[in-house]
């Protein structure tokens, strides 16, 4: 098929930007535990205009649903007996530089911040079942540092309000 051309405008986008109409009028985000979904609508929000001018309109539809309470993934990384994590990228790097990771089964995948003690989070997870990982490789200033380790499983379920155990082994880390 043919990809359509023409001029795209946006009528209202200069004057009043994009609205987002949120559930119930209003959201309060003081607790870290929520997670507002925004869903763009491209087959509503794109449209053809009147006449043959060749121009396209946009109008925007976005739609918003409030997700109660997310989950979190937490844990512990610790190295093997004999591994050490090396300088890389002209710095002394640590166990922060390491990067759990959490993958849904349409390939999105959420990223923990580690802390050099070796605890980690993954915050504001949707409900549902990952795959657990970590990032192999790091890029610091044109070196990279690279993961060999294991996740304690291979899959976790997350819950509404609920954290999810995950600890990390990390069998080899190398600079190059």
């Amino acid at each position: 098929p043919r990809a359509p051309t023409g001029d795209l405008t946006c009528p209202s986008c200069e004057q009043t930007g994009i609205k987002v109409k949120l559930p119930g009028g209003s959201l309060r985000l003081d607790d870290e535990s929520r997670i507002l979904v925004l869903d763009f609508d491209v087959s509503e929000s794109f449209g053809r205009q009147v006449g043959r001018s060749g121009r396209w309109v946009m109008r925007s539809v976005i739609h918003s649903a409030d997700v109660e309470a997310s989950g979190a993934i937490s844990g512990s990384i610790a190295l093997s007996d004999g591994v050490v994590i090396p300088e890389c990228g002209g710095e002394a790097r640590d166990l922060s530089a390491f990067v759990p990771q959490a993958s849904d089964g349409d390939g999105v995948v959420r990223s923990g911040a580690a802390a050099a003690t070796g605890s980690y989070q993954v915050r504001f997870v949707a409900p549902g079942s990952y795959a657990t990982g970590f990032a192999a490789a790091i890029e610091y200033a044109e070196q990279t540092l690279s993961f060999s380790g294991e996740a304690s499983v291979v899959s976790v379920d997350v819950e509404s309000g609920r954290t999810a155990t995950v600890d990390y082994t990390v069998t080899a880390a190398s600079c190059e």
